[in-house]
């Protein structure tokens, strides 16, 4: 026989829970199941499972589509404790991917899967993180995009799609198809932080001004979007109001470092005034071996010409430094300023003051390359590079970063010797 259809279309009634009107109107239609049906196990069970739980379900995924746009992944997991649906497990996996646990991501997102083998979203979503895993790069990304490619109305698999752009190179199509995720946002409000980070690395300021707006009206007044707020005006270059909503919360949060941080980093961005001055010296009084707050101050002073300054303040900073405390962050930034200002005696000094702490070898070597650059020796700032790309298969972290940037060096010496040759031979 045709079973009877169990919806409610717009039912409301003032201090009833939906879910309570959904089991009242599928009373009669139970009864009659249980009077010309048998067995009766089968069907208590399927009208428990359609007429009990599903409101109940959908209100937890409207919880956690409002915990994980504003930072509270934990929030959201819990909401969704006891829901079981595919599209519950899946924002479970997005919770758990944004606490960092990709074991019990990757869990989640299988079983969402297993219910709903054919939806693209968790497709994606399952590609996006096999590509930030760095597995099977390749594949993942042509199957991500072949997805994308018939699901281009879907916000979370354009934003998916952006990394798979990126893994193949394709600077500008990952930016279009992050533009397409933001005008489409909301749809996947559980990825607004994420692209939020997107559009402040790219530099994209009308994206996070969007994203921003939407994440201030499902928290006007939650702290982390007021933190997110600082970083979007400093990025469109709104110094005034940056300062002001960074002042604002670092009143309310004196003793955090964070807001200090956040803080710092729009008086940063700021003209030089005496009174910007006073607050950047203020903060440093209150959190005096903080390396990042003296790092930002120090690249303040330098690029408002006041590069002696700033190499004091720094190298004073690593003498007073407490016994036993990692000095190799603040080194580095002590001898990388006079070459990014391009101040070769500067750099020197500084090279030879700091040689003992420049670890791993590599790094040394890296500088005095940067170093015969300024003196326009290329030939040798180009063979000591090499020397310094050479290994490039080691697996500690440091060398690979400093190999990345002596990368990048070399191109830019290579060029700047062939112009200089073609130069010469011109004349």
């Amino acid at each position: 026989m045709k079973y009877p259809q169990c919806k409610i279309q717009n039912a409301k009634l003032v201090g009833t829970p939906i879910h309570i009107l959904h089991f009242v109107f599928c009373i009669p239609y139970f009864a009659f199941y249980l009077s010309r049906n048998r067995p009766i196990v089968v069907t208590a069970l399927v009208f428990l499972s359609g007429c009990g739980g599903g409101d109940q379900s959908a209100e937890a995924i409207r919880k956690a589509r409002v915990a994980l746009p504003l930072g509270k992944p934990q929030e959201a997991i819990d909401q969704l404790a006891n829901a079981t649906g595919a599209e519950a497990l899946y924002l479970k996996a997005v919770a758990l991917h944004n606490l960092q646990l990709v074991d019990a991501s990757r869990d989640q997102l299988k079983k969402a899967l297993e219910l709903d083998r054919d939806n693209p979203k968790y497709r994606a979503f399952q590609l996006r993180n096999q590509l930030l895993e760095q597995q099977g790069q390749g594949k993942a990304a042509d199957e991500l995009l072949a997805i994308y490619e018939q699901h281009q109305s879907s916000s979370a698999i354009a934003l998916f799609a952006a990394s798979a752009y990126s893994a193949k190179g394709d600077a500008a199509k990952a930016v279009q198809a992050f533009q397409t995720s933001v005008a489409l946002s909301e749809e996947a409000p559980e990825f607004l932080p994420e692209m939020l980070i997107y559009a402040l690395r790219a530099q994209l300021g009308n994206d996070a001004k969007t994203v921003l707006a939407k994440l201030e009206k499902l928290g006007p007044t939650d702290p982390t979007v007021a933190r997110q707020r600082v970083a979007v005006l400093v990025l469109v270059g709104d110094s005034e109001g940056a300062i002001r909503s960074a002042e604002a919360l670092f009143q309310r949060e004196r003793t955090s470092l964070d807001a200090a941080l956040l803080y710092m980093r729009a008086l940063t961005s700021a003209p030089a005034t005496p009174s910007v001055e006073k607050s950047m010296n203020e903060l440093l009084a209150l959190f005096p071996q903080d390396d990042e707050l003296v790092g930002m101050y120090a690249g303040y002073l330098a690029r408002h010409e006041r590069l002696t300054e700033a190499v004091d303040l720094v190298n004073t900073a690593i003498a007073k430094a407490p016994k036993g405390k990692d000095v190799r962050p603040l080194v580095n930034i002590a001898v990388d300023m006079p070459l990014e200002q391009g101040n070769a005696d500067l750099a020197e000094a500084q090279i030879k003051r700091h040689q003992s702490q420049l670890t791993p070898p590599i790094l040394l070597r890296y500088y005095q390359a940067r170093l015969l650059y300024l003196r326009e020796d290329h030939d040798a700032a180009a063979k000591m590079l090499v020397e310094v790309v050479k290994e490039r298969d080691d697996p500690d972290p440091i060398k690979r970063a400093i190999v990345g940037r002596a990368m990048i060096w070399i191109q830019q010496v290579r060029e700047m010797a062939e112009r200089l040759r073609k130069s010469s031979e011109g004349k």
